[in-house]
C-alpha cells in the first residue's frame, strides 16, 4: 500500500510540474525558499553578453554547450534577451529570443514565445556586473512542490577561479546547494560556425 501510495505521489508530482510548464528541474518538497536578491540592482550594468560557466541541470539547455545569453534595452523599459547554445548532437546552433519585465529590484519574470509563452522568474542573487553573476529560478507547484535553477555566469568564456569562487560565496549565503551544479562547456567555441559550413 505505501508503494501504491509513494507512485501515486510521483505521478501527481510529475503530472503537476509538466502541466505548469515550469522551467525548473530540481524538484523539492515544500514552497520556494526566501532567498536575497542583490541589494541595489543595476539594471542598466548587467546588460550585455554572459558566459554560462555552470547551472542546475535544465531541459531546455540538454545537449547544450557554448551557452551564452545577451541583454539589452528595449524601448519600452523591458529588457531584451538573447540565448545561444551549440547543440553537442547535431553541432547546430540554437537561438531563442524573449524579454524580460523588472518586477522589483533584481526580480524580473522573463518570457519566451517557444515552446510556449509562460513567464519565469528570474532573480539575481549576487553580481559584480564587471566579472559574475548568479540568478535563481523557483516555481512553485500547488504549494506542495517547488523547482529550482540556478546558473552561474561570467562575463569571461574562461573565467578565473577567483571568479567562480565568488559565484560560489553567494549560492552558499544563500543555502543553495552546489550539489546539482553542472558544467558547461565553454571549450572551442569560437569554431561553432566553422562545424556548421
Amino acid at each position: 500500500m505505501r508503494k501504491q501510495v509513494r507512485s501515486l505521489q510521483l505521478a501527481v508530482a510529475l503530472t503537476a510540474l509538466l502541466s505548469q510548464h515550469t522551467n525548473g528541474q530540481i524538484l523539492s518538497l515544500g514552497k520556494c525558499p526566501e532567498v536575497a536578491v542583490q541589494p541595489d540592482f543595476n539594471a542598466d550594468s548587467y546588460l550585455g553578453l554572459w558566459y554560462e560557466q555552470e547551472k542546475y541541470p535544465f531541459i531546455f539547455e540538454f545537449g547544450g554547450r557554448c551557452v551564452t545569453a545577451e541583454y539589452g534595452k528595449n524601448s519600452d523599459g523591458t529588457v531584451s534577451v538573447f540565448n545561444r547554445q551549440q547543440n553537442v548532437f547535431t553541432l547546430a546552433e540554437n537561438t531563442i529570443r524573449g524579454s524580460a519585465r523588472i518586477v522589483e529590484p533584481a526580480k524580473l519574470a522573463v518570457k519566451f514565445s517557444i515552446p510556449f509563452e509562460v513567464e519565469s522568474p528570474y532573480w539575481v542573487l549576487g553580481t559584480d556586473y564587471k566579472s559574475f553573476a548568479v540568478v535563481y529560478s523557483c516555481n512553485e507547484i500547488g504549494g506542495l512542490f517547488n523547482t529550482k535553477v540556478v546558473w552561474i555566469l561570467t562575463r569571461d568564456r574562461t573565467p578565473p577561479v577567483d571568479v567562480m569562487n565568488q559565484a560560489y560565496t553567494v549560492l552558499d549565503t544563500a543555502k543553495l546547494t552546489r550539489s546539482y551544479l553542472i558544467r558547461t562547456d565553454q571549450k572551442n567555441c569560437n569554431n561553432i560556425k566553422k562545424l556548421l559550413i
